[in-house]
């Protein structure tokens, strides 16, 4: 089995444990809100606009980062201990439709799978019911002072798996 090597940029970390495109399972439709179980709502604002008057496509980064770092917190929180800290090593969007101010838009997020230190977090983007985009992120748990990669505690796999809104 081919292992997949992320590196993140000035932090000096080599992701092994990512999964291969080859054995992720073909038959999951992402767009499907079924899938998720934590949610967060973000307003549209006349600022993401651009040009052509549709919300600009680097806003979508943002409201991905504004459904991954609240769930992260409720998980981390839960635990009652600060493990060490989280850093973004990949995130992937596929766009798949416009959105358009004024409304507001709701972020889905799930776990897609938990490595030794890293999590795989799925996102879907949603407009009126509509998918507009999906998102994979990995991050990675590392030690605060070494910023060396730890293995992932118990009691947080368990709190990834299991939180929601």
């Amino acid at each position: 089995m081919q292992s997949d090597r992320c590196l993140a940029s000035g932090a000096g970390l080599t992701m092994m444990d990512a999964m291969p495109d080859s054995s992720r399972p073909r038959d999951i439709d992402s767009a499907d809100p079924g899938l998720y179980r934590y949610w967060s709502r973000e307003i549209l604002r006349w600022g993401d606009c651009d040009s052509q008057g549709h919300i600009n496509n680097v806003q979508f980064a943002r409201f991905f980062e504004g459904g991954r770092i609240p769930y992260m917190l409720k998980a981390v929180a839960a635990t009652g201990t600060e493990p060490g800290e989280f850093l973004l090593v990949r995130l992937a969007i596929d766009f798949r439709g416009e959105m358009h101010f004024p409304g507001e838009a709701r972020v889905g997020s799930r776990v897609v799978r938990l490595g030794r230190s890293s999590v795989e977090l799925g996102h879907a983007l949603y407009q009126d019911d509509r998918c507009t985009a999906l998102s994979q992120a990995v991050v990675v748990l590392v030690d605060a002072a070494s910023r060396a990669p730890i293995r992932l505690p118990e009691d947080l796999r368990h709190q990834l798996l299991n939180t929601t809104t």
